[in-house]
């Protein structure tokens, strides 16, 4: 891989952790919000606002090898860990005070979005309480409820927050700026798109793509990840083997559900196979299209993968089953997602599959072994 992608990925981490500190506390010069993965971040960056990703954090800190004590210590000051172990990882890096890139800065405010799952305004809620800061909670009723009137009930709360926002940060909303980081986020999620499509194509780990789509996540709306992503699409091209080039065809495989964060490769690989396509790396595929900045944002925000109905979200995985000429299904049951237990009902799969029993933070749910013969049986079945 080339130098520039590197140190373009560094620049993208450098500003997104620039306020963490292992030492004293650091005042940023921005007011700070915590929000969660699916909050209209362009709203915030148009106000000029920092913003720090808690579950990004808890993945950072298990690639880092050093959830477990943050679990303990969440589930000795009374969370359970049934709950999701983001939240967990996360509330026990806050209780220690430690973790590998140090401690965030103290959010001025709090924003969660209900259109991921119901565990979120809970744990928000936990955080307020904990840190005694003001709480914003965006209510998405998704696709099951699309129409006019909930057009206009997101609106207003879009509104509302912007209206919170300017008398917190002094600053004034220009609907320009939103307008021009709208059409960067709409830019980086279709060159996203590009990207996953050369893993079928070619010979790439699928964990690759599963580490390079942070940009996507803690940076959707900068430029800088732009750049990133064109170089990223090069650099691939330029570095693996064509799929027509390789002189043995491996088994194609799908990944459905979350990576292992605590895992070196992200997911299980098996010999003689390889995954073609997962559905998680869709996940931030956000449809920007729109007449208005606020139908852009409705859309965007309310038909998140995980705010759509089941029937949809399996026929788009189907699709995507189709697209990638996958083989057979590896189906990933995660214990702490309740939205997503299952991206794919084994009823609906119409290729072989194996289901695998994990989590994507705490690496002790996880019986490798097992996973891996029963992973490579199905690979020798085909």
């Amino acid at each position: 891989m080339s130098n520039s992608l590197f140190t373009q990925l560094y620049k993208i981490n450098k500003w997104a952790y620039r306020y963490y500190t292992k030492k004293e506390p650091v005042v940023p010069e921005k007011k700070v919000a915590w929000i969660s993965s699916f909050v209209p971040v362009e709203l915030l960056e148009a106000l000029d606002m920092a913003y720090i990703y808690p579950e990004s954090y808890a993945a950072v800190i298990s690639a880092s090898g050093k959830e477990q004590a943050c679990l303990e210590a969440a589930r000795a000051s009374g969370l359970s860990l049934d709950c999701c172990s983001y939240s967990g990882c996360f509330m026990g890096c806050l209780l220690l005070q430690q973790g590998p890139r140090g401690m965030p800065p103290q959010p001025d405010i709090l924003i969660a979005s209900s259109n991921q799952c119901n565990t979120l305004p809970n744990w928000w809620n936990l955080m307020a309480e904990q840190l005694g800061v003001p709480l914003c909670i965006l209510d998405y009723p998704g696709e099951t409820n699309a129409g006019t009137g909930t057009r206009a009930y997101i609106e207003q709360q879009h509104r509302s927050l912007i209206h919170t926002l300017e008398a917190l940060c002094g600053t004034k909303f220009q609907e320009a700026a939103l307008e021009k980081l709208l059409a960067v986020s709409s830019e980086n999620v279709s060159l996203w798109k590009r990207i996953v499509a050369l893993l079928p194509e070619y010979d790439i780990p699928a964990g690759l793509l599963f580490d390079y789509m942070a940009p996507l996540i803690i940076a959707r709306c900068r430029t800088d990840t732009t750049v990133f992503f064109k170089i990223l699409k090069e650099a691939l091209q330029g570095h693996y083997v064509p799929e027509a080039a390789q002189t043995e065809q491996p088994k194609r495989l799908y990944w459905a559900g979350y990576p292992f964060w605590y895992h070196p490769d992200r997911c299980i690989n098996i010999e003689g196979a390889r995954i073609v396509g997962a559905n998680y790396v869709n996940w931030w595929n956000l449809d920007y299209s729109g007449d208005t900045l606020w139908e852009t944002l409705y859309r965007a925000y309310n038909f998140t993968v995980l705010n759509q109905t089941g029937e949809t979200r399996t026929a788009q995985l189907l699709e995507d089953l189709r697209r990638t000429r996958a083989e057979a299904v590896f189906i990933n049951h995660n214990k702490s997602c309740k939205r997503d237990f299952t991206s794919l009902r084994v009823s609906d799969c119409p290729l072989p599959y194996g289901v695998i029993e994990s989590d994507m933070i705490d690496r002790t749910f996880l019986d490798r072994n097992a996973v891996q013969e029963r992973l490579q049986l199905l690979v020798s079945m085909l």
